[in-house]
């Protein structure tokens, strides 16, 4: 491309920045261990169940909730509007690990199955009742016909269950992913 052209692109770029930074506001970061085992635009599947031996302790991170609330109003149809997702050790023992083995990822799957991954966040420990959130804001639009939805799971470096510590081995990984519709958010006054 010439430097002219560039250029006269240049304003046009700075726009389109600018609406892409206040139409999703994502929080995306994956500990430097986990991605080669986490893409941007595919959920991934659930780690296996742990070795037998690894059950005599109750550690249970879980995909507790996937919640919506509005930011702030824009107009009739449209607000900014947090999507956040919320894991929960409802097991009775705490997890305890090193850091960037374990992380919580929130995708947005569009209705024609294509899924992006809007927000992350990297636990170490997380005690028994204890909750750990990630979240991410975007613009939302009453008008869209087919609203995404949204998918939480609990993703461990695959080498976590043979790392020798109990303390980190997630005994129910039924319960690490949750799919929740955002059709409620349309219902919801702004």
């Amino acid at each position: 491309m010439k430097k002219n052209t560039i250029i006269s692109m240049l304003p046009f770029l700075v726009v389109m920045m600018f609406i892409n930074y206040n139409s999703t506001f994502a929080q995306v970061k994956i500990p430097l261990k986990l991605k080669p085992y986490i893409k941007t635009n595919k959920v991934p599947a659930v780690n296996k169940l742990p070795p037998v031996d690894s059950l005599k302790k109750q550690i249970d991170p879980a995909a507790k909730a996937i919640n919506f609330s509005v930011v702030s109003r824009i107009d009739n149809l449209k607000a900014k509007v947090k999507i956040e997702g919320v894991v929960k050790n409802i097991g009775r023992d705490d997890f305890k690990s090193t850091p960037n083995r374990q992380v919580i990822l929130l995708y947005e799957k569009n209705p024609g199955g294509a899924s992006n991954l809007v927000a992350t966040q990297s636990f170490q420990n997380l005690a028994k009742d204890a909750e750990i959130k990630t979240s991410f804001i975007r613009e939302w639009d009453k008008s869209i016909e087919f609203p995404p939805s949204y998918i939480l799971i609990i993703s461990y470096d695959p080498d976590i269950y043979l790392d020798g510590n109990p303390d980190n081995n997630d005994t129910n990984s039924i319960n690490n992913k949750m799919e929740k519709s955002s059709t409620g958010i349309n219902t919801m006054k702004w």
